[in-house]
């Protein structure tokens, strides 16, 4: 989504010289497009980083797994 958003931003910039405020709405649409990916980045991000709290928090709880005694090799 970003990458399309980028392309629109840059044609209608490569546009606006040619066809004047036609590319207005290309170039909004692309500067939308990536403003919403940017947004989507970080709530991806935010979620992520919050379940590897949320299982670190979980696996701290958990008792710890007790391992049987085992004989070391003189």
């Amino acid at each position: 989504m970003t990458n399309l958003g980028l392309a629109a931003l840059v044609t209608g910039f490569l546009l606006a010289p040619h066809i004047g405020s036609s590319s207005v709405p290309v170039t909004a649409t692309g500067g939308l497009l990536w403003a919403a990916a940017a947004y989507g980045f970080v709530y991806n991000m935010w979620r992520t980083f919050d379940a590897a709290d949320r299982r670190r928090q979980m696996n701290a709880r958990q008792p710890k797994a007790r391992h049987l005694p085992t004989k070391d090799a003189d």
